[in-house]
């Protein structure tokens, strides 16, 4: 406080002193400055928006079941609202296969038709996303982790679940994706693969992203790329 009020009688002295006239000359052009960047700044904010995101606004930015389940799973489906077909998947695809274990479906596969459900009950528990390709014996189990733990064994359990289909679906693979791509702890010896949103999923929708032809598409995809940034960042300094 004090020296801001030191600031306060230098401004005074100088406003009055022998020099008080180029003082003021100087001050006013940094004041006319100041208010042409205001308005340029005020322009862009006009045309950019950059404080708008619907996330936010609706307060779902961190709801794993309403928000990024839901966003995946359109988004992964080719059939989904979306209406850019495999875009999404196939970037998706190509993130999981980062993992030595992961095995891609066979050539063709984007000419099969895919199934992507929701909330699957099964007898080992509720899996947040099931992508199958019954056609070509091809399933993808997806366990989303964004801010709740995990429960006891529940790896295992779905794991399990899977080995129950191994005849229908010779090809199946467990993700596990959180935030920053933690090991799964109710994991034990079952294998699964691990994918992160501060890596994987922003990855894949970044590389989709310029390939997306509907605007409005285009416009939430951009949001939610700045959701999932924000809430890694959140993540990363919790964790410091």
């Amino acid at each position: 406080m004090q020296a801001l009020f030191e600031r306060f009688r230098l401004l005074e002295a100088a406003w009055a002193g022998p020099r008080s006239a180029i003082f003021r000359s100087e001050f006013g052009r940094l004041c006319d400055q100041l208010s042409s960047v205001q308005a340029e700044a005020g322009v862009q904010e006009r045309t950019a928006a950059p404080a708008f995101n619907i996330f936010y606004l609706l307060g779902v930015e961190g709801d794993e079941d309403k928000t990024h389940t839901p966003i995946l799973a359109d988004l992964l489906d080719p059939r989904g609202a979306h209406a850019q077909g495999f875009l999404f998947l196939r970037e998706f695809l190509r993130c999981c296969s980062e993992d030595p274990t992961f095995e891609e479906p066979p050539e063709g596969h984007e000419k099969e038709v895919w199934i992507v459900d929701t909330q699957r009950f099964t007898p080992f528990g509720i899996i947040d996303l099931v992508i199958s390709a019954p056609s070509i014996g091809y399933r993808i189990a997806v366990e989303n982790k964004v801010y709740a733990s995990e429960q006891a064994d529940q790896i295992r359990r779905y794991a399990r679940w899977l080995r129950g289909y191994d005849a229908a679906y010779p090809r199946q693979h467990l993700v596990f994706l959180t935030p920053e791509g933690r090991p799964a702890r109710s994991a034990s010896d079952v294998p699964y693969v691990r994918v992160s949103y501060r890596t994987g999923i922003l990855r894949m929708l970044q590389a989709a992203l310029p390939d997306v032809k509907a605007d409005r598409v285009r416009a939430v995809v951009s949001q939610y790329i700045e959701t999932i940034q924000a809430m890694v960042h959140e993540e990363s300094t919790d964790d410091n």
